[in-house]
């Protein structure tokens, strides 16, 4: 049996504690497959079937890659609506590619098709970051990145990169937060650059992006950064994530119509009620997107996880 620690691997399954996705939206075999009723739960916002669609997918793909796209509020893997159920693999850089297989191997035999891994990541005295302080390649992790993504490509899994800003350690040994605009700025135009032959992959720009500490990052420095993206990689789809609440209709449009997100990615309030609510909420978002004429995913992307706060959920 391997050892998993916090440093290294910080695991929790993103979903909704029991809620996953029906079978007409690709769902791989699982015990949390529902009714369809919960289809929108995480990954897959979505009864919106009947709007005009938009489709984002690459023109590049060859036959052995895996590429994410959106189709209305649903994501697609080359092609296919997709529900994305995933888990946190925060640390996944200070992983060795042996100690990753067999994690990937496990999580794929129990349908799980998406990860999030960050590129500014420390903990203690360890420092894993693809990118350091100044928004530069750093090595090896930055390899380690590109060889994790390129194995979930092949094996056909969707890949969250994360940014956060923030000041981190004097020593770097806390992480490799963006203290400001112009690191943040260079640290997209390198993952974008060492990542762009792959497409089963998307960037979040700002963890909790709207937190107002180290971690805030205003709607106008995001539309740089998502501009920033499109430049380089036009069909690389964009979020930036929401710390902790429930998203308002000012949220839901300045996200998409202002900094030009491709999809949301609210990380819901910590409590017993929250996944209870999760339906409810998801509903008025996407009611939300057709006032306003604008219709997109929303990415349950943060687990509800033991530890961390004053809840700890129980196992389903």
């Amino acid at each position: 049996m391997r050892t998993r620690c916090l440093l290294f691997i910080s695991f929790g399954i993103v979903s909704s504690y029991g809620r996953a996705f029906p079978e007409d939206m690709g769902a791989a075999s699982s015990p949390l497959i529902p009714s369809e009723d919960h289809q929108y739960i995480t990954g897959v916002a979505g009864d919106d079937e009947r709007r005009p669609a938009l489709k984002v997918a690459s023109e590049q793909k060859t036959s052995d890659q895996t590429v994410l796209g959106l189709e209305g509020t649903r994501f697609t893997v080359n092609g296919k609506p997709t529900f994305l159920l995933g888990f946190s693999y925060y640390a996944a850089l200070g992983a060795s590619e042996e100690f990753a297989h067999k994690d990937l191997d496990d999580f794929q035999k129990h349908g799980f098709n998406w990860l999030r891994v960050w590129a500014t990541w420390g903990m203690f005295d360890q420092n894993v970051s693809a990118i350091d302080a100044q928004g530069r390649p750093r090595e090896p992790f930055l390899g380690r990145l590109k060889w994790l993504v390129a194995e979930c490509d092949r094996r056909g899994l969707v890949v969250d990169v994360t940014l956060t800003r923030g000041k981190g350690s004097p020593t770097g040994a806390g992480g490799g937060q963006l203290p400001d605009f112009p690191s943040h700025q260079r640290a997209v135009e390198a993952l974008v650059d060492a990542l762009k032959p792959y497409h089963n992959w998307y960037l979040d720009l700002a963890n909790e992006r709207d937190v107002r500490d180290e971690r805030y990052v205003s709607a106008e420095e995001l539309k740089q950064l998502r501009n920033c993206v499109r430049r380089l990689d036009p069909q690389r789809l964009v979020t930036a994530s929401f710390g902790g609440h429930d998203l308002s209709a000012e949220d839901v449009r300045e996200s998409l119509l202002t900094i030009g997100l491709d999809f949301l990615s609210p990380h819901r309030p910590r409590t017993p009620e929250s996944p209870g609510q999760t339906e409810g909420r998801t509903r008025e978002c996407l009611g939300i997107m057709r006032v306003i004429g604008r219709v997109a995913p929303v990415h349950h992307q943060e687990p509800f996880r033991r530890g961390y706060g004053q809840w700890d959920p129980v196992s389903a």
